[in-house]
């Protein structure tokens, strides 16, 4: 926008003197209101974010908030993000196998005898046993005739252990498939960054050279505005890559557990 009104002052001072015609002031001074209009979108937009950011995030009603446009920091080899050791869904996983493995343990057991001792220690006895303050008693049980019911039990904790053991596996490959996707993307825009920022580069240098021949008399305005335009809607495109790859990039680290939500 300062680009596109320093146009529209240089205009309207070349139209003082004649250098430049009255149309072409007021093509320059729609621009600059269609920009300006804009931007006071851009604006209410922002302010109602603001004001619905706390109660979706949790946080005070007065907590400062921080504009950045900055690339985020260099991404970590794609192995780092694999590694899931702090994925919860992946670990909640990782323990119902355990959980079901440790059912199936106990299940197994039931087809071994059991052996129970129980004890018992007298203040006071009276009769034959007046003497004796205490006893011990062992019972032994054999699972002669209980063995189809606990190889019921057994099978059907080893398909519990299978089960789980293939959510555990397909979350493995979800979350490996669905961080690559997002390191890919992550890859991508960074190189998108890099092209836009030249691009803008460009533009802008394209727009003060087109602004420097229009003073020669060697294009025309409208040639000016449209180069004008083209760098404003690069350096937009360029932001807006920007504040993309900083999603994707806060994407990637949620999806591999490197920061928790």
């Amino acid at each position: 926008m300062e680009l596109t009104g320093k146009r529209v002052k240089n205009l309207k001072n070349w139209e003082k003197i004649g250098r430049a015609k009255k149309s072409e002031s007021l093509s320059a001074q729609s621009r600059l209101g269609l920009v300006e209009a804009d931007l006071l979108a851009l604006q209410q937009e922002l302010l109602d974010l603001r004001l619905n950011l706390p109660a979706v995030a949790g946080l005070p009603s007065h907590t400062t908030l921080k504009d950045s446009v900055k690339e985020p920091s260099e991404v970590a080899p794609l192995e780092t993000y694999l590694d899931l050791k702090n994925r919860g869904d992946v670990l909640s996983k990782m323990e119902a196998v355990e959980s079901a493995r440790k059912v199936r343990a106990a299940a197994w057991s039931a087809h071994f005898p059991t052996l129970d001792a129980e004890g018992n220690y007298y203040v006071k006895r009276s009769g034959n046993l007046k003497g004796v303050d205490w006893d011990l008693s062992l019972n032994l049980e054999v699972p002669i005739f209980s063995g189809g019911s606990v190889l019921a039990r057994r099978q059907q904790a080893d398909e519990q252990v299978f089960q789980r053991q293939k959510e555990y596996e397909q979350s493995i490959l979800d979350s490996r498939k669905e961080i690559e996707s997002l390191y890919h993307r992550v890859q991508s825009l960074k190189s998108q960054v890099t092209t836009l920022k030249r691009a803008a580069e460009e533009t802008k240098s394209s727009y003060l050279e087109q602004n420097r021949d229009y003073q020669r008399g060697m294009v025309t305005n409208l040639e000016v505005l449209e180069a004008l335009s083209t760098y404003i809607d690069t350096q937009k495109r360029w932001k807006n890559s920007i504040y993309d790859l900083q999603q994707a990039r806060l994407d990637l680290d949620l999806a591999s557990g490197v920061l928790k939500p």
